[in-house]
């Protein structure tokens, strides 16, 4: 029997070979979501650490003490930075510094003393020579120069405090003076790198002073009469720390280091963004674990029902041999195993091959679009391969039951029924569940778990079983048309697959095929709209620029100094109520503005108009309570409301934006500006820096509209849609596959019938045009049927998935797939499936292009 059986598969080895290639593909998908996910894992948390800031890549351990009061509080520091040294990878710098007052000419801002670890080697020395022993001072160059310094010199500097009568007039010498010798002068080699921590030692500007600390030795300093110390601790990560397979053991040390701060109480502080890198890496593998499985699930079942279908196809294919068993009298499991035998064995090959190949495919694919995955096998992937080999299995011999059970005359019956095909149970089961998952999607408010993480894939494949039995009626109308009109080519082909017995369900396959990819590019497609108008509105203009603090005053003058057409630069100021101000004249050429506002023109012209006792406000969400807003060093001033929008650009959708000079008119104390900004449209100029400072401004952070989507794109969110990409390929190599085996199967019938036909006088032209007119019709309706059910599918469900990534603020999105992209990915499908139906039906023996008439 089994010799048998292996002659069946030996004769008709090009049906056993798709058959067994699409077994091998379900279970390659089952593998490749998870292998996949393993890859997409790593690839976020290097793509999120090689684009993450200063502070998330560092942390800084501070303590303050005034000596001048005993050395209280030296004990915790001491004991926290022993702490430290349990948190490995990390390479420590120590510093300490004090604020002094005698090197320049004014004490409004202190010249800071400072001792950092092997700070020459990160200093380029201009003049004399680095640090050695006690007493000596490394001064910065432009202080030199503007102080008429050279090496050799000597300076007076005195430890002091910020005026106990008001702080804003300076600083008072409170120690004992120290005559300090200059050794050198210096320039920073990398005033912004990693290794000077987060402490501005190079900022300069109007507002903080020269931005040139005076360097020296830790015995000078502790030979020195000081007031208030600052002692540091910098831990930068040294290469390979914070690495995709070392997250876990860094949050726990962080943990660890906080519970031992939190034991010594509040003498000491740790400054870092680590916490937050870990979260956002955390957020985007979340955000792949929901998105890879929304097509992995289709794409599975997908096979699936191509196995199903298939070997049905097989099967009918040769019921007229079961026929001869079932005459012989054999035995119920000769004959179940003469029914199945052959698309078992190639479906439980096909199976094994595919826990290879799913491996193979990802790790190829993710080498070329996934950067920083490892790329090296996870016998985890292999988890769902069971699963997948056992329905495959089962949708085999699902498809072959009948044919254990139906009576000899009806498998000697080579044509369908007609009339209407009856509802199978699967069928019913599908569209019920796509109700059933859809339903919880939407009680759930989008969440995808439980059922609601099977509702795209359901839903697609019931659109296109709907779509399948609505339409073969139509086919059927359609021939019956063509034969009154002695088209007998079309009506042929027509007849042909109305009363073909799995016409219904192939067609549903080929749809689901063109579904699932056109799926695919309405999630990618969405996802890129969204991470632009994210990575723009989000960050608020094509570039952000973070100024020293100044008042709101200074920085409107320098800002309109600096572009003084409007032409590329606006005043921004954060205010306490999810809020800017702005110079508002300058909003339209500058800002980035959401889709679907007013005109920012008409909106910047309401909200310089001068409105009384009320700051004319454009709010969005919520109007400001009370009718007043906060954040002008005044409360409740009362505002009238002149525009609503969807969004504020860099605050999200509830906020208010207000004119600066308008908001001046209720400020009753000039006070610097909390982080104060400077917004650039793209037609800044190179040197734009250059000309702030120029008026008085420094610059101590530089984001990006192009920085903000680069990040973007390495979230889980974009790297999880590449899967939808890998998706939709293989749901059109099903279709195809299943298309060969279907069109080989109804060959030898259609090449009988044809035969017959010639013989009573049918034309080679009209033969021909049967064979054209069949399969590859069918499958250009399929092509322009699935695009409109991967639309409907994503009306329903694609709304809960989380396509853009994690952001600072909550901002309106499109939300929609760009115009054409599902038209131009069902093109392709239908290209590729059109050749697949073409190449088989050339083999027919019969002219494939219609004769003329």
């Amino acid at each position: 029997m089994i010799r048998l059986v292996l002659a069946m598969l030996w004769a008709r080895r090009g049906q056993a070979l798709v058959l067994a290639g699409l077994a091998m593909l379900a279970v390659a998908a089952s593998v490749a979501a998870p292998a996949w996910l393993v890859a997409a894992g790593q690839s976020i948390a290097a793509g999120q650490i090689a684009t993450a800031t200063t502070g998330e890549l560092s942390l800084v351990v501070r303590g303050v003490r005034d000596e001048q009061d005993g050395p209280a509080g030296a004990a915790d520091f001491t004991d926290l930075g022993g702490a430290l040294l349990e948190l490995p990878g990390f390479t420590y710098v120590y510093a300490t510094e004090t604020p002094t007052v005698g090197l320049e000419p004014s004490d409004q801002f202190p010249s800071r003393l400072v001792f950092r670890q092997d700070v020459c080697a990160h200093l380029r020395i201009v003049a004399g020579r680095c640090l050695i022993g006690e007493g000596d001072a490394l001064i910065g160059a432009e202080t030199a120069t503007r102080r008429g310094l050279s090496p050799g010199d000597t300076v007076r500097l005195t430890a002091a405090r910020p005026n106990p009568l008001d702080a804003d007039l300076g600083y008072v010498p409170s120690a004992h003076p120290r005559t300090l010798t200059v050794s050198g002068t210096y320039r920073a080699i990398e005033p912004s790198g990693i290794w000077w921590g987060r402490h501005g030692y190079f900022v300069a500007g109007p507002e903080t002073g020269s931005g040139e600390p005076v360097f020296t030795t830790p015995g000078t300093l502790d030979a020195m009469d000081r007031t208030i110390v600052v002692e540091e601790i910098d831990g930068a990560a040294a290469p390979g720390t914070i690495g995709p397979d070392h997250l876990d053991a860094l949050r726990a040390d962080l943990t660890r280091l906080d519970q031992v701060k939190g034991d010594l109480g509040g003498s000491v502080a740790v400054d870092t963004d680590l916490p937050r890198l870990l979260d956002r890496i955390e957020q985007g593998r979340q955000a792949a674990r929901l998105l890879v499985p929304v097509l992995a699930v289709p794409l599975v079942l997908l096979a699936c029902f191509s196995v199903h279908l298939s070997a049905g196809y097989g099967a009918e294919g040769r019921q007229s041999e079961l026929a001869v068993v079932a005459l012989r009298g054999s035995r119920w499991w000769a004959r179940w195993w003469l029914a199945t035998g052959e698309s078992l064995v190639a479906v439980l090959a096909g199976a094994l091959a595919g826990c290879l190949a799913g491996q193979l495919l990802t790790t190829v694919v993710t080498a070329f679009v996934l950067p920083g995955a490892s790329g090296e096998a996870d016998l985890s992937s292999l988890r769902y391969a069971p699963v997948a080999a056992v329905v495959a299995l089962a949708a085999a011999v699902a498809a072959q039951r009948h044919l254990l059970v139906r009576p000899v005359a009806l498998l000697l019956r080579r044509t369908g029924v007609p009339g209407r095909v009856p509802v199978s149970a699967g069928e019913a089961v599908t569209v019920l569940l796509a109700v059933i998952t859809t339903g919880q999607l939407v009680v759930s408010g989008g969440s995808l778990t439980g059922l609601g993480l099977l509702a795209p894939a359901f839903v697609l494949i019931a659109l296109a079983l709907l779509a399948a039995r609505a339409l073969l009626p139509v086919v059927r109308r359609i021939a019956a048309w063509a034969l009154r009109r002695g088209r007998l080519g079309i009506a042929l082909a027509g007849l042909q697959v109305a009363r073909s017995p799995g016409a219904a369900r192939v067609f549903a396959l080929l749809m689901t095929a063109a579904a699932v990819a056109g799926y695919a590019a309405c999630a990618v497609g969405t996802a890129a709209r969204d991470r632009d108008t994210v990575a723009l509105l989000g960050t608020g203009a094509d570039r952000v620029l973070t100024v020293q603090p100044v008042t709101r005053e200074r920085l409107l003058a320098a800002v309109r100094e600096t572009d003084p057409a409007g032409a590329y630069a606006m005043a921004v100021t954060p205010l306490a109520y999810n809020g800017l101000a702005v110079d508002a004249q300058r909003l339209a050429a500058v800002a980035a503005w959401p889709s679907g506002a007013p005109d920012p023109g008409t909106v910047a012209a309401a909200l310089s108009a001068p409105q009384g006792e009320s700051l004319p406000v454009a709010w969005s969400g919520t109007r400001p309570p009370g009718g007043a807003i906060n954040g002008l060093r005044v409360t409740g001033v009362p505002v009238a409301e002149v525009a609503e929008l969807p969004a504020i650009p860099a605050v999200g959708r509830r906020g208010v934006l207000v004119d600066i000079t308008q908001a001046e008119r209720f400020v009753t104390e000039k006070v610097q500006a909390q982080s104060p900004q400077v917004w650039l449209s793209a037609a800044a100029p190179p040197d734009v820096l250059d000309r702030l400072a120029a008026h008085g401004l420094a610059v101590v952070d530089d984001v990006r509209a192009t920085t903000a989507h680069r990040r973007l794109d390495r979230q889980g969110a974009a790297v999880a849609l590449r899967f939808h990409v890998l998706a939709g390929v293989l749901a059109t190599l099903l279709g195809a596959g299943a298309l060969v085996l279907t069109v080989a199967v109804d060959r030898r019938r259609r090449t009988g019938d044809l035969t017959a036909l010639r013989v009573q006088g049918l034309s080679r032209a009209v033969a021909g045009q049967t064979a054209f007119w069949a399969y590859p019709a069918l499958v250009t309706v399929a092509a322009v049927i699935g695009p409109a059910v991967a639309l409907l599918g994503w009306a329903l469900t694609g709304w809960a998935l989380p396509l853009t990534g994690t952001t600072g603020a909550d901002l309106p999105v499109p939300g929609r797939p760009p115009p054409g992209t599902v038209v131009v990915t069902g093109a392709a499908v239908g290209v590729v499936l059109a050749a697949t139906a073409l190449a088989v039906t050339r083999r027919g023996g019969f002219p494939n292009r219609p004769g003329p008439g």
